[in-house]
């Protein structure tokens, strides 16, 4: 029913189980262990490539990826650290080197945009027999058994069907009481569609100016929980199965994304879903121009005034996953520490400089100091030498003194220091054994070229919801407030 024009009593309405998030509202039905998904959609045609994108992944995402990792061809394995090198060949240190766009690299010249556009063309022929196929079967279309959702670790819908609604007209900002002409025709967000649908009673909104939206209904599998959720309630970090098999499986989901040229662009905790009998899989699906957590999700060098439309870059997404890591292996009580402290030095939107110097921090200590076990493991210790080796010269980079001029010299030997505490925690978690190579590679910013073909796989570890692997406690270091300047 509709809650929204006064019908129905008080007494018989009960709140329903939600989530919200973006321009979409996720009704949670544990009855029959699904989640339906709701977003405002302008026409048909839009929801029908929304479905498609993830019609097609489904069903060649996998394919490609193997493929790919089969013929291994050379610029999607190769770095590019054209950025990080202190000036251009032939010309005079004193030169800036030349801003770089975000197709300048031969991984995107020479196999996503081609890729891409291949993938796309798959997407609209997808789209149009979706389009065919709502016509001649009613308002509800149930997909094919799905193929590849174990193998591409992607979160796709089982079902899908329009449903009109009218919803009051309300003010954009939350502080605002005027309706303008932009809050009747601009797109509803889900946090509104939460209010309405979810939280407030019936006749809440008697009386007031209605408009009639259409609603694209996709049905998902129920997730038991999102990461985010586990990642608050273990203190002192997540257990070495959990960070293993979340870096592991968004990895391989990664590496569908990449194998067809799409970027995913939000990588962040409360996308991982975990599912019973698939594990965790990657959700909330395109996000490649409307990512919300900049910081977490976008790299520093890629998502800088340096590269152009950066947010398009694969490179993007391993960092997010990088970050992934890192707030697992912390717990949320030391990252914290780390987000108050970065935000005294710069505004959150603006703080990629904070992240840039901790994270070639974190990749220069673990390279150049006794906190990994690297006597007993040689080559642990030659590569973390290796990133540590780039992580200095991106430092000493113009690219990054560009980035930096606006930070003190206190302020950036606090995020230093961060970086450092943060390489003593994660070398002292049991799964730094298991991931350093993909963290490494994840959150090595000087290579531009950063894909999840090209990422090393975390090595799976058997895990259970029933044991204690949801638990651990580690002696890491002592992440205390620091000061800042």
């Amino acid at each position: 029913y509709n809650n929204t024009d006064g019908s129905g009593s008080d007494s018989q309405w009960v709140p329903p189980k939600h989530a919200k998030g973006g321009f979409a509202c996720v009704l949670l039905d544990e009855e029959n262990n699904i989640a339906i998904r709701l977003e405002p959609m302008r026409n048909q045609v839009d929801a029908a490539a929304w479905l498609a994108f993830h019609g097609v992944l489904d069903l060649y995402a996998s394919k490609a990826a193997d493929a790919v990792a089969k013929d291994r061809p050379r610029h999607v394995y190769e770095a590019c650290r054209d950025i990080s090198e202190l000036e251009n060949p032939g010309h005079s240190s004193k030169e800036i080197r030349q801003v770089m766009a975000w197709n300048d690299t031969a991984l995107v010249r020479k196999y996503q945009e081609p890729t891409l556009e291949a993938f796309t063309r798959h997407i609209v022929k997808h789209r149009n027999r979706i389009l065919k196929r709502s016509a001649h079967k009613g308002s509800v279309v149930v997909r094919d058994e799905r193929k590849g959702e174990a193998s591409t670790r992607l979160m796709t819908p089982s079902a899908w069907f329009w449903h009109a609604l009218s919803l009051p007209v309300l003010p954009e900002e939350a502080n605002r009481t005027e309706i303008t002409e932009l809050d009747r025709t601009r797109r509803v967000r889900g946090r509104e569609l939460a209010e309405v649908l979810c939280v407030s009673p019936p006749g809440t909104y008697k009386g007031r100016e209605q408009r009639t939206m259409r609603l694209l209904c996709s049905v998902f599998d129920l997730a038991s929980y999102d990461a985010s959720k586990i990642y608050k309630e273990q203190r002192a970090g997540a257990s070495a199965a959990m960070v293993t098999n979340i870096l592991r499986d968004v990895g391989l989901a990664l590496r569908s994304m990449h194998a067809c040229g799409s970027a995913h662009g939000d990588v962040k905790l409360a996308n991982i879903l975990y599912v019973e009998h698939d594990g965790y899989l990657l959700g909330d699906l395109p996000a490649l121009l409307r990512a919300t957590t900049r910081t977490f999700t976008i790299d520093p060098i890629a998502g800088s005034a340096a590269v152009d439309a950066g947010r398009r870059m694969l490179a993007n997404d391993c960092w997010g996953l990088g970050v992934v890591g890192l707030q697992l292996m912390a717990g949320p009580a030391r990252f914290r520490t780390i987000l108050t402290n970065f935000k005294k030095i710069l505004e959150p939107g603006k703080a990629g400089p904070c992240w840039l110097i901790m994270a070639m921090s974190f990749l220069h200590a673990l390279g150049t100091s006794s906190l990994s076990p690297k006597q007993s493991n040689p080559e642990l210790a030659r590569e973390m030498s290796f990133y540590a080796t780039h992580a200095r010269k991106l430092l000493h980079s113009t690219t990054a003194k560009a980035m930096l001029h606006l930070m003190s010299r206190p302020q950036r030997e606090v995020c230093r220091e961060f970086g450092v505490k943060l390489a003593r925690t994660v070398a002292n978690h049991p799964a730094f054994e298991h991931v350093w190579k993909q963290l490494a590679y994840c959150l090595d910013s000087s290579n531009l070229a950063r894909n999840a073909i090209a990422m090393p796989l975390s090595d799976a570890v058997p895990f259970s919801l029933s044991g204690n692997d949801t638990v651990i406690h580690f002696s890491g270091h002592d992440f205390g407030p620091a000061e800042t300047p």
